[in-house]
């Protein structure tokens, strides 16, 4: 079981050819862990989507964006940080990440994709910045455990978002006070 550390945007090649052959790859073992460095600017869309054995990410400061579908159906995924450079997060970007227990989001991130976290059944706890603005079509949908909701703002600002989907409104309406 390995940790595979991503230095440059070129980096994600490898993880392309560990898709399609992961003998001739150069990777040995399973991918349990990514580390992406400062370098890299950008996850692309379906970066690891479908990697199942990855358990923790870490994401340095200067990656701006994680694109669409860019961890989807890593179900064995338990944390990921998401630093305060990150200012865009793609639709589905973790959907369907079973094991995530929890998420905080940076102050640079205003908007959540469409569903984004949808299908993190075992998410617990999430933890909103005030710069929210929109939260996107069932971001949280099929997230049965939601228990801890934080949100850095006023009252008033939380009223002022765009949510699009009842469920989650209706949970974060319960816990925000």
């Amino acid at each position: 079981e390995g940790k595979l550390t991503i230095s440059s945007d070129a980096g994600f090649e490898i993880v392309e050819k560990y898709r399609e052959n992961p003998k001739e790859s150069g990777i040995d073992g399973v991918i349990v862990e990514v580390v992406i460095e400062s370098a890299v600017t950008a996850i692309p869309a379906n970066a690891f989507e479908s990697y199942q054995s990855i358990k923790k990410v870490t994401i340095a400061e200067g990656v701006t964006s994680i694109g669409d579908r860019a961890f989807a159906y890593c179900r064995r995924l338990e944390r990921i940080n998401i630093p305060d450079s990150v200012c865009y997060l793609g639709a589905y970007a973790f959907y369907d990440c079973s094991r995530l227990l929890s998420i905080e989001l940076p102050e640079s991130i205003t908007d959540i994709g469409m569903e984004t976290f949808s299908g993190c059944t075992r998410l617990t706890t999430v933890i909103f910045p005030k710069s929210i603005t929109d939260i996107g079509h069932m971001a949280f949908a099929f997230c049965p455990l939601i228990e801890k909701v934080y949100y850095c703002g006023t009252e008033s600002d939380w009223n002022n978002i765009k949510i699009n989907q009842y469920e989650i409104s209706e949970i974060i309406s319960s816990r925000i006070r």
